[in-house]
């Protein structure tokens, strides 16, 4: 016959587990494993029981905001106190937040620099305890970035009218740039075919800016970029086009005066020579003559 006895056992914490304790080796391994869990010993085995999510708050900004500038501070409060008193891990917004990390039950107070997109730009900010399951609080939050200046500056080129027809293939490029009456923010730079040194200009003020360009015959399409200095930097596109069209289209003449056009010969070495003009052509002289390479001294004015 088995016997039973009562047992009372006090486990840390002050608390008082009892049962009965048969001679069958499956209860006792039963009793004592549930006895264990009851122990701060089973409480290890069992993980810490937190499941709660740390409390997340913002407290600069609210959902669905609308804002004016281009970057924005957002911060807010993260604290594990009566959720498990874990402590925080981590907050991140857009990545993790530098020192957003807490204790037990303490608070912290974190901040993120955010740089926005024009119109709707949804944030997810997310804190962690520090509890053996890492649980996560989640907040979605909307803000609206809207400028205040979305008004390209003004664009002038004062030295070519579009369409233009020269006959130089060097020219220089020339206008002004403002944003006088459009947000007042100055102009940050100039672009045209790269950006064009000291265009910058502050406030209302006008820059006076130029660039030398390179054209090729025939039509030459010319894009002229001028930003603002405001947080977006407006921009306004100037298309101009210029055609290069060469005084003198004609070709020089060139003429081999020591030999003709499939001559056999009994030496491997020959000189060839000849004339090139560029009379009647446009009298322009000539600037090189090429065989097999450029000869020496084959220019003339």
């Amino acid at each position: 016959m088995t016997r039973a006895r009562a047992v009372d056992r006090i486990f840390p914490g002050g608390s008082t587990v009892w049962g009965i304790a048969f001679g069958s080796v499956r209860w006792s391994l039963f009793l004592s494993f549930a006895l264990l869990l009851a122990s701060g010993a089973g409480r290890t085995l069992a993980g810490d029981n937190d499941f709660a999510a740390p409390a997340l708050t913002v407290t600069s900004h609210v959902n669905g905001q609308t804002v004016n500038t281009l970057t924005i501070v957002l911060q807010g409060t993260a604290t594990d106190a009566g959720r498990g008193d874990h402590g925080i891990s981590l907050v991140s917004v857009r990545g993790n937040v530098a020192g957003a990390t807490a204790t037990g039950d303490a608070t912290v107070n974190w901040s993120q620099t955010i740089t926005l997109t024009p119109g709707q730009n949804t944030l997810y900010i997310s804190a962690y305890d520090n509890s053996t399951s890492q649980n996560e609080a989640r907040l979605t939050l909307t803000i609206n970035f809207q400028a205040v200046d979305r008004i390209a500056p003004n664009l002038v080129v004062t030295s070519h009218a579009n369409g233009a027809v020269v006959n130089t293939q060097t020219i220089v490029i020339a206008g002004t740039a403002s944003d006088a009456g459009s947000g007042n923010n100055g102009i940050s730079e100039v672009d045209l075919n790269g950006t064009i040194p000291g265009t910058a200009t502050t406030g209302t003020g006008t820059v006076n800016w130029s660039k030398e360009v390179t054209l090729h015959q025939g039509p030459n399409i010319l894009y002229i970029h001028a930003y603002d200095a405001s947080d977006v930097k407006n921009e306004r596109l100037v298309i101009l086009t210029i055609s290069f069209q060469a005084t003198d289209s004609l070709a020089p003449t060139v003429e081999i005066t020591s030999h003709t056009d499939g001559q056999t010969v009994f030496t491997s070495t020959v000189e060839v020579s000849g004339t090139a003009t560029d009379a009647g052509r446009g009298n322009n002289g000539i600037d090189a003559v090429y065989l097999r390479g450029k000869l020496p001294n084959s220019n003339v004015a």
